[in-house]
């Protein structure tokens, strides 16, 4: 898990890591929102929805993957909630590009609790992806 989490966020991640490949996850103690992992292109992706309607897509890069397809996908979701163009930092081989998707409606907790969940999630993937190399 992420350092430095907080508890709320600890307790719910083995849950969590166990059930979000499988489908829409509801996020413990909140349950208006909801979170669903897959992996498009050897590229791992995050989705998150509130209420049934999505509200967050982060597309994860590490350094142990060819850049250019979680490139490619950010720039297809750009243009499929019509976004403009992406902005990329590509000497940068480990980040996480966060698409908020337009209409969404959270609170500030929320989008912390988003946030938290996806870097705790990401870095449990990224280990994954250290000890396999």
């Amino acid at each position: 898990m992420y350092p430095g989490i907080p508890p709320e966020v600890k307790e719910m991640m083995p849950y969590l890591i166990q059930h979000v490949p499988r489908g829409w996850t509801a996020v413990l103690g909140h349950k208006n929102l909801e979170l669903f992992a897959k992996r498009e292109i050897d590229t791992p992706l995050l989705a998150f929805r509130k209420n049934k309607k999505e509200v967050y897509v982060h597309v994860f890069c590490n350094e142990f993957m060819d850049p250019l397809n979680p490139v490619q996908i950010v720039i297809q979701l750009y243009h499929k909630y019509a976004l403009g163009k992406p902005s990329f930092v590509l000497e940068d081989r480990n980040w996480i590009h966060t698409i908020p998707i337009p209409g969404a409606v959270l609170d500030q907790a929320e989008i912390m609790l988003i946030h938290q969940l996806t870097h705790s999630l990401f870095w449990t993937i990224y280990m994954d992806y250290k000890r396999h190399q």
